[in-house]
């Protein structure tokens, strides 16, 4: 009974939960419906004036903005972000192992709160709202960013060959991660 227990606990942990929803939203290709679970490999599409939110328990949260291809990938007790294009903001617990993948850079973090735009394959636009995010060029660092309150870099090039510049704050506010943040904490 304790093995049956433990592995559906473990199984609830890599499964997360769409707990708000706005507009169309695919999860692998099927209308998405709220409270609907999460799997591991899923892949969240949004329309055009659409939001996705999915949180694994109370402490981490994905906000999929409009116009997003997004595929969860959860090994272990990992995070594997996969941003094909679009926006997410991302709150994650501290300690947990996180990464956003874009099509040019890879952002790690732990326990932190943050922002990837990628408009296209060759830019993505990171800002740390707070934390400590890592921006990666393959194996490479290319910079760890730290902030108390929002320091937003735009990575541009191909992999291998990446430039970064800080950059002024783009399309997301405090009030937006205040909003998504009461969510998470707020519901079951």
């Amino acid at each position: 009974i304790f093995s049956l227990l433990l592995c559906s606990a473990l199984q609830a942990q890599e499964e997360g939960i769409l707990h708000f929803l706005v507009g169309n939203v695919r999860v692998d290709g099927q209308k998405a419906t709220l409270g609907m679970k999460i799997k591991q490999g899923a892949t969240v599409e949004t329309g055009p004036e659409s939001i996705a939110e999915i949180r694994y328990g109370h402490e981490t949260g994905l906000r999929i903005r409009e116009k997003s291809r997004v595929k969860i990938d959860r090994p272990a007790s990992a995070y594997r972000i996969l941003l094909a294009h679009g926006t997410l903001l991302s709150l994650v617990r501290h300690k947990t192992d996180f990464e956003v993948l874009t099509p040019i850079t890879t952002a790690g973090v732990r326990g932190t709160t943050f922002f990837v735009h990628v408009p296209d394959d060759t830019t993505a636009y990171v800002c740390t709202c707070n934390g400590k995010v890592e921006l990666r060029d393959g194996d490479r660092s290319l910079k760890t960013v730290s902030a108390a309150h929002h320091e937003p870099y735009r990575v541009q090039g191909r992999p291998g060959h990446l430039r970064m510049e800080a950059q002024g704050m783009l399309d997301h506010t405090d009030v937006e991660i205040f909003e998504q943040r009461y969510r998470l904490e707020q519901e079951e």
